[in-house]
């Protein structure tokens, strides 16, 4: 059943400033709440709330979740089907059926979009693959509809979306859906999960014609483009613009001499966490762990002596930087652009991070942060012991802090450049970087 929720402020609001062609934009995105998603969440969430603060009126379109309290708050029209996602929906064959081909979602967006002057209107479609599904997909890529697709993940290209091979837990540079493709079980979990993600890529590719008629595409890092502009329609526009961050200014802290290493993020084998319990064996009492994940049991177990804190809210995570001695990012896979490593930045917290990650696109090594070679054994334990030194952290603290603010990826920046391309799309441009 399709809720809607709004504020009565949020009523009628006409958008724009005089001489622009944008009236409204749809955020759509599978989760309408914080605590159900991760980053990719808290992107669609951010954007939403940049573009009110500049006057825009935003309805967001989810398949799960109650509308998230920051959105009504911001004045945001927040349209909810109310399902469970795929992956927390008792029933697996009815999970198996939404994930394919979710009809509900597509009948409910076709309403949104019947009540929207298209011409005028921007679709900005953060995720689809967790709950809404392919079915969305011909809707926006049809003729007259301005959407923009924002590259979270992979599933563009990729059947599991990751270009990663979960059963070495190492990169794939497999040709999605070619013969070495479909017989290798990469998948997180079985077998069957990935016969059943090949299915659905067919659908997407085939039925929804996606991503080949889409229009236009967010990527957030140039190691993100590499992997998959290989794979998008060579006439799309390709802009490369990483997620905001909602981090204040502070002063920064200097470096506490006992303070601890932070791993914050989803707790998951392919973010690491065999390099992590290999670089923290003879020291775990040194790490403090923020985050929640399918394995978080095995690394507790594994690290019995860490702590361990569970979900927190940004507000909790960004205290924890600021106090921090380093964050450690041991990511096996190529993330899009870790919204977390930003944030650690911004808090004056140098970083330890794999080379495997776009995150190395915002270090410099030696300055603000570490890089190391996740297969070498012993690598992270020896960038660790570099960060040992008292001088050392504290002058990796304070470039890492000014290295941020010169160029913030803030709300403001973001909504600048988001608008920008709005604008370019609607007014026919041909946008390329």
């Amino acid at each position: 059943m399709t809720k809607v929720a709004r504020l009565d402020e949020a009523a009628g609001h006409k958008a724009v400033w005089p001489g622009s062609a944008l009236q409204k934009v749809v955020i759509v995105h599978d989760f309408a709440n914080a605590q159900l998603g991760a980053g990719a969440t808290r992107s669609a969430l951010d954007t939403a709330l940049a573009l009110r603060q500049r006057g825009v009126e935003v309805e967001f379109f989810a398949a799960a979740g109650e509308p998230d309290a920051e959105l009504l708050e911001a004045g945001v029209r927040v349209t909810t089907l109310g399902q469970a996602d795929i992956r927390r929906n008792r029933s697996r064959a009815k999970a198996a059926l939404q994930g394919f081909w979710n009809g509900d979602a597509a009948q409910a967006l076709e309403a949104v979009m019947r009540a929207c002057d298209l011409d005028r209107t921007i679709f900005h479609v953060h995720t689809w693959s967790k709950a809404l599904s392919p079915s969305i997909l011909p809707l926006l890529t049809r003729s007259g509809v301005h959407s923009v697709f924002h590259l979270h993940e992979y599933f563009a290209a990729c059947p599991n979306g990751g270009f990663f091979d979960y059963g070495s837990l190492s990169i794939c540079e497999r040709t999605p859906l070619g013969a070495s493709c479909l017989t290798r079980q990469c998948d997180s979990r079985s077998g069957k999960v990935k016969a059943w993600r090949v299915a659905r890529h067919t659908v997407m590719r085939r039925l929804a014609h996606y991503p080949d008629r889409a229009k236009a595409f967010v990527l957030l890092s140039k190691t993100q483009r590499k992997a998959l502009e290989p794979y998008l329609p060579g006439d799309a526009r390709m802009v490369e613009m990483r997620n905001p961050i909602a981090v204040s200014k502070e002063p920064r802290q200097p470096r506490d001499a006992q303070a601890r290493y932070l791993f914050v993020g989803r707790i998951s084998k392919e973010k690491g966490l065999g390099v992590l319990v290999e670089g923290f064996a003879d020291s775990q009492e040194a790490l403090l762990v923020l985050g929640d994940g399918p394995d978080l049991e095995w690394l507790k177990a594994q690290l019995p002596r860490a702590e361990f804190r569970g979900w927190q809210t940004k507000q909790e995570v960004q205290a924890a930087m600021r106090s921090a001695r380093a964050l450690v990012f041991p990511s096996l896979w190529y993330e899009g652009m870790p919204m977390v490593v930003l944030e650690a930045l911004a808090c004056g917290t140098p970083v330890i991070s794999s080379q495997a990650s776009s995150a190395k696109e915002v270090l410099v090594e030696g300055a603000t942060g570490l890089l190391f070679d996740h297969t070498a054994t012993g690598a992270l334990a020896r960038a660790r012991d570099i960060l040992a030194d008292d001088a050392m952290a504290e002058t990796m603290s304070e470039k890492a802090y000014a290295a941020y603010w010169a160029q913030p990826c803030d709300m403001g920046r973001y909504a600048d450049a988001t608008l920008a391309l709005y604008e370019d799309m609607l007014n026919g441009g041909e946008t390329r970087q």
